[in-house]
């Protein structure tokens, strides 16, 4: 090897110092093994062998480096879209965070008008447009004026004092000492002895602006201890002011006071108060106030106090409950999703009750107390309409020929399709939030219940599938000779067939009604005497006018008034019926033909129980 390569000296050297050793002799220094080929031979033999594989370990390596370049490209991608993603969810959990201290109300700006309207808030004078364009003034005059009122008023007339009212405001604002601030404050409430409606227009007025100028502590610190001062006053026109002052300042307090210290007052004065024209403000206040609550532990005091209210022996603070705060608290009901899992339940629940027989109570204070639940839970029918508009999973199915522009412009609700509200705050447009909104609601809930696609959805099921059966069960309970709570019940569900809409009603809740209510094949007397026959014929199918609806309603007055004659029951049922739709002049003929046949029917009991429908009138004589 060293002589081939030319390592002659190093050869010489080596041989020389092994003698002993034939090098160029295989045999004599291979150890026992073949002689190994030279190396041209190896190189050579390599190329022969060993390049085919390289290639293909080459290939695959490409084919690899191919597919992670690949995978690369791919994690470059998701990472940015993940970035992406990262920098969206930490906006809009900034967003979340933001807004969770304060949660924002779904209550329409109409109905919040509305119940501001029925607080007595007049601003269109000149006093109450001055108290509202305060500007600023200089100390000096502020402090010469608060030296110089108390000297001034008792030197103004009595009837002319709110003249008064814009400088005590003014100058209780901007004084910059609190004992003369609160000096100004007491003569505000003082300044009349006992005002009027008006003059109570005006000092609210004035508070009004000094919320609305002043920090909230100061409303806190200042204003309210001058209510807790009233709230005890001898003369009810004080407490009166108190307890308008405290629905209209609401708006404009924070929630921790609206929620603490002005809900304390006007309950303490609904719970203590015995004058009724002061429940009566309160009650509307305490509607006002839950426009703009945002406690929702509050709920349950809301509820409580609207039963004390309900059953207030004074028409006019139920009359209030009834107009004003049952709204409010169904709206506020529907953010905290109470209105069909509490609200309406209780109402029911209180039907229930107040058909129990009591001893202790006479005929006369159960008749009232039914008649004035049922005439609630009617006044509460608009907000479940509302809720299940509101409730839906998803928008109802839009109507491809409606579109925005000829929504606002040509598209309204049917005159016919609600019946006339008693109070603004139960009017459905109010509720929803304006006319356009409720037409295409009302449009496209009309469209998609008859759909062949139509799927319930809970707040609908709760209405089919509970409340229904509940109400057939309390007329099953409610004596036809009960009139008055028979003539609710029949309004009661008169009103829930036109607000849920007749395509509904009769597509889906027209043979509930009769599976329930009609009780002519079980022939039993106490059936038979309840006003289950009544409401079905006048609250159910009266709201019809398809013929097959008419005959049917024929039919089954015509079996009512037979099966009661044969079995002796009297007629209170058929007279009812009778004194309802003759005010209609669309059922004359229908009632004229039912009561020919009784008249000449074989059995004269049957013919004898006709006078007492002849002695049935209408306004009009028309029937006669």
């Amino acid at each position: 090897y060293l002589l081939i390569n030319n390592y002659r000296l190093t050869s010489v050297t080596f041989s020389e110092e092994n003698t002993n050793q034939d090098f160029d002799d295989w045999d004599d220094v291979g150890l026992n093994i073949p002689k190994p080929p030279d190396l041209l031979h190896l190189y050579r033999d390599y190329g022969h062998h060993t390049v085919p594989e390289v290639v293909l370990v080459l290939q695959s390596v490409r084919e690899e480096k191919v597919k992670l370049e690949e995978e690369v490209v791919r994690l470059n991608a998701e990472c940015k879209r993940l970035r992406e993603e990262v920098g969206e969810l930490k906006f809009d959990n900034q967003t979340l965070v933001q807004n969770m201290e304060k949660v924002e109300r779904k209550t329409s700006p109409a109905f919040r008008e509305a119940l501001r309207s029925t607080s007595h808030i007049n601003l269109d004078n000149r006093l109450a447009g001055e108290v509202s364009q305060l500007c600023e003034t200089s100390d000096d005059l502020v402090l010469i004026l608060a030296r110089c009122l108390p000297h001034i008023v008792p030197n103004v007339l009595l009837n002319k004092r709110e003249e008064l009212i814009p400088v005590i405001i003014c100058t209780a604002i901007h004084h910059p000492h609190a004992k003369d601030r609160d000096n100004l404050l007491h003569m505000l409430f003082n300044l009349i002895k006992r005002p009027d409606e008006e003059q109570r227009q005006m000092i609210m007025n004035g508070c009004a602006a000094f919320a609305q100028v002043v920090e909230p502590t100061r409303v806190e610190a200042e204003l309210l201890p001058q209510w807790w001062e009233q709230i005890t006053h001898k003369y009810h026109e004080r407490r009166l002011l108190v307890a308008e002052a405290c629905g209209v300042l609401s708006p404009y307090l924070p929630d921790t006071i609206r929620s603490s210290l002005v809900w304390s007052m006007l309950r303490q004065m609904l719970m203590d108060d015995r004058n009724e024209e002061v429940r009566e403000a309160v009650t509307k206040s305490l509607g006002l106030v839950l426009a703009y609550m945002e406690n929702s532990d509050k709920y349950d005091q809301a509820h409580e106090l609207l039963m004390i209210t309900l059953n207030d022996a004074t028409d006019h603070v139920v009359r209030a409950a009834q107009h004003v705060l049952l709204p409010a608290l169904a709206d506020w009901s529907m953010d905290l999703n109470k209105l069909e899992s509490h609200l309406a339940p209780s109402l029911l629940q209180s039907i229930n009750k107040s058909l129990d027989v009591n001893a202790s109570l006479t005929l006369d204070v159960v008749r009232s107390r039914v008649a004035r639940y049922i005439k609630v839970f009617t006044s509460l029918v608009p907000a479940l309409f509302a809720y299940v508009l509101r409730s839906a999973k998803s928008p109802l199915p839009r109507d491809p020929t409606v579109t925005t522009n000829t929504l606002l412009l040509f598209f309204v609700v049917d005159e016919d399709r609600f019946l006339p509200a008693p109070s603004p705050l139960q009017q459905m447009d109010v509720i929803i939030g304006s006319d356009q909104l409720l037409a295409l609601l009302v449009r496209r809930f009309d469209k998609y219940v008859t759909s062949d696609r139509f799927a319930s959805w809970e707040s609908l099921s709760w209405l089919q599938y509970e409340c229904i059966p509940k109400l057939c069960d309390i007329a099953g309970r409610v004596h036809s000779s009960l009139v008055e709570c028979v003539q609710h019940l029949m309004v009661l569900y008169r009103t829930i067939c036109y607000t849920f809409g007749r395509s509904y009603i009769h597509s889906k809740l027209k043979s509930h009604f009769i599976n329930r209510l009609n009780v002519l094949p079980a022939a039993s007397e106490e059936l038979l005497s309840s006003a289950c026959i009544p409401v079905l014929l006048v609250g159910v199918l009266g709201c019809f006018e398809e013929e097959e609806d008419r005959a049917q309603l024929a039919d089954m007055l015509k079996d009512l008034i037979i099966i009661l004659a044969k079995n002796s029951i009297q007629p209170h049922g058929p007279v009812i019926i009778y004194q309802e739709l003759s005010a209609h002049a669309s059922f004359h003929q229908l009632l004229i033909g039912v009561l020919w046949e009784i008249v000449v029917y074989q059995d004269p009991d049957v013919r004898s129980s006709a006078g007492a429908l002849f002695m049935v009138r209408d306004d009009n004589n028309d029937v006669v």
